[in-house]
């Protein structure tokens, strides 16, 4: 399993293209080859499957915490910056065959996230009034789900939810530790199977879609990291059975 996991790294490295975050200040030209390489490294101190999957969901997780925090404090840093809260993460189609797109994103299949425990990425944009508001609201009155106004996707493998609507009030919701949301769930299994990274491009299974920009080469990381935990979970269930 081990050496699997090599050379799936390895072929993951050979078609690199490093490039800057959208997110400003995060300045890491470069950085998606040699976080690969860190996983590398640190595999082959695992000699056993569980291993492999303590590890590989501690770097999920340590990517994960990264992004939600500094997506969520850009706006201190650089309050001028536009915000990229619209921008997915990841592609939300992709193909099996030419013409016929797969939509990753299913609205009627959804489960509960709750704010205090779970990764939820939000980017709060408007600090003045609507953060404002809302943690004045929320401090007095708790956190309400507001299906009409929160759209939130839960990525699984990836472990994180991105809030495509209710960024302000979901934030503040997660600074006082309650309440939850409903949010869409992204069919990781299928993007897995249909869609790979080089960290500046998402690429598609038989160039039946064209290329489409990483947001942020962070969330082109996890996702292959991602993609690793679930070869190595799926051949430990084949061997089992």
């Amino acid at each position: 399993m081990l050496y699997k996991i090599s050379e799936m790294i390895k072929k993951i490295k050979s078609g690199i293209n490093p490039k800057r975050s959208k997110y400003p200040y995060i300045c890491c030209p470069g950085s998606y080859g040699p976080a690969l390489d860190f996983v590398e490294n640190f595999l082959c101190y695992c000699h056993t499957a569980e291993e492999e999957k303590l590890f590989l969901n501690y770097v999920i997780e340590l990517i994960g915490r990264d992004i939600e925090t500094s997506v969520e404090t850009l706006h201190v840093y650089k309050p001028e910056h536009e915000a990229c809260c619209m921008d997915k993460p990841f592609p939300i189609y992709c193909a099996d065959k030419p013409y016929v797109s797969i939509s990753l994103v299913n609205k009627e299949n959804k489960i509960t996230i709750e704010l205090e425990k779970n990764i939820v990425i939000t980017e709060p944009w408007d600090l003045y009034l609507r953060l404002l508001r809302n943690l004045k609201n929320i401090k007095e009155n708790k956190f309400q789900y507001d299906r009409d106004n929160h759209d939130v996707v839960y990525y699984p493998y990836m472990n994180i939810c991105r809030v495509e609507s209710g960024n302000h009030s979901i934030s503040c919701g997660k600074h006082f530790k309650n309440g939850t949301v409903e949010a869409c769930v992204y069919d990781t299994e299928t993007a897995f199977k249909y869609i790979d990274t080089d960290g500046k491009n998402w690429i598609f299974h038989k160039g039946y879609m064209q290329p489409q920009e990483v947001v942020d080469f962070r969330y082109a990381l996890l996702f292959q990291i991602a993609k690793l935990l679930y070869n190595s979970e799926k051949e430990n269930s084949t061997k089992e059975s």
